[in-house]
């Protein structure tokens, strides 16, 4: 058994690493939330025509892969 002293220094590293993955995890979530908010101006640009219409479907095409990526690194992170 931990003296009081050790147990509460633990308790305090342990709240400390909390807190820290609480902000990382906050920063990459902004990451993502920022690159989905930039591909669906994108694809917004391209439905109301203020891109070029010659290349809009690769466009469509290339954004929703892009988006499709994001949200597969924002749901497995490891990979």
């Amino acid at each position: 058994m931990l003296p009081l002293k050790e147990l509460l220094r633990q308790m305090s590293l342990a709240a400390e690493d909390l807190e820290f993955e609480e902000a990382t995890l906050d920063s990459e979530c902004d990451r993502i939330l920022g690159q989905i908010r930039t591909i669906v101006g994108d694809l917004s640009d391209l439905r109301y025509g203020k891109l070029a219409a010659s290349s809009t479907a690769g466009q469509v095409t290339r954004e929703i892969n892009r988006l499709v990526e994001v949200c597969e690194h924002a749901m497995n992170p490891e990979t």
